[in-house]
């Protein structure tokens, strides 16, 4: 997979949305350092590159350095601010809050994802990330099953969250109703 990201960022160098798709090849394969330094790389070229800052977050997150975490991760909603903060950066950014210890960083961004689904939508999927790393997983659950309802996109990425448990049988359930039952069979979970 990687070598057709990369074929594609030689057909176009300044293309920003596949050289963040490199970065997060790298997170996936838990070479964190390697991450780290693609992103700060990325942001050399782009300074104010929004997303490439979720990937720093994502990376230290994973390689358990929350403070850098963190930083990174409210550095992308201050400058996504002018537009608009996607769900998928405030439910992040709550996750690994709430695996530093932020519990009311976290509480915070739950509740800003709550607001908007009252006055629109909002992915329950990202509210659920949130739960998951407060450690309530009932509530959790009980939204990815909304995700699923909704056959919302952003369910896929529970694949790749760090710090589910392949063991616990809501997971497994929720595995298989989305035909993902083969990551079950050979435990190819990138787990931490």
């Amino acid at each position: 997979m990687i070598a057709a990201i990369e074929r594609a960022q030689d057909l176009d160098p300044m293309n920003l949305l596949i050289k963040l798709r490199v970065g997060y090849i790298y997170i996936y394969r838990r070479d964190y350092g390697r991450a780290v330094e693609f992103f700060h790389n990325l942001l050399e070229l782009e300074p104010d590159f929004p997303m490439a800052y979720v990937g720093l977050m994502e990376s230290y997150g994973r390689w358990g350095l929350f403070d850098e975490s963190l930083a990174a991760g409210e550095r992308s909603i201050e400058l996504q601010r002018a537009s608009r903060v996607s769900g998928a950066q405030l439910g992040t950014l709550g996750f690994w809050s709430a695996l530093a210890g932020k519990e009311t960083r976290a509480r915070q961004l739950l509740g800003e994802l709550e607001t908007r689904a009252k006055t629109g939508y909002s992915s329950s999927v990202w509210m659920a990330v949130i739960h998951h790393g407060l450690g309530e997983s009932d509530r959790a659950f009980e939204l990815f099953g909304k995700g699923l309802e909704e056959h919302d996109g952003s369910m896929f990425y529970i694949i790749a969250f760090p710090s589910f448990d392949f063991d616990d049988p809501r997971f497994v359930a929720l595995l298989r109703k989305m035909g993902l039952e083969n990551l079950l069979e050979t435990r190819a979970w990138p787990r931490q």
